[in-house]
């Protein structure tokens, strides 16, 4: 494994530790400028959630818990069904359905 002089106060990674074990400078490259896409896409992924939970504020009960219920059985249809997306939109109409009808 390369060695390398880290400044106090600062950790070394598993990350840090990998692309510091890889030779090749493309796939470095390669490495680097996926995990910067990745981090985009995870901050427009959190942007788009913040957005439509500020939508959210005046629904009634019955509503929310629709949307809730939508939003439980896509995340359970998708892991269910590895990932198919027929899962995932089974899993939505499912879940809002049982959402609509809970009565709190």
């Amino acid at each position: 494994m390369v060695q390398r002089a880290v400044p106090a106060g600062q950790e070394l990674w598993p990350a840090d530790l990998f692309l510091m074990s890889v030779k090749n400078v493309r796939l470095k490259e390669d490495i680097m400028s996926t995990w910067q896409k990745r981090t985009w896409q995870k901050s427009i992924a959190a942007v788009m959630v913040l957005a439509v939970l500020s939508g959210c504020s005046n629904m009634t009960a019955r509503e929310r818990n629709t949307a809730i219920g939508a939003g439980a059985g896509a995340v359970a249809g998708s892991v269910l069904t590895g990932g198919s997306a027929g899962g995932t939109v089974g899993g939505a109409a499912v879940g809002g359905v049982i959402g609509n009808q809970i009565k709190r």
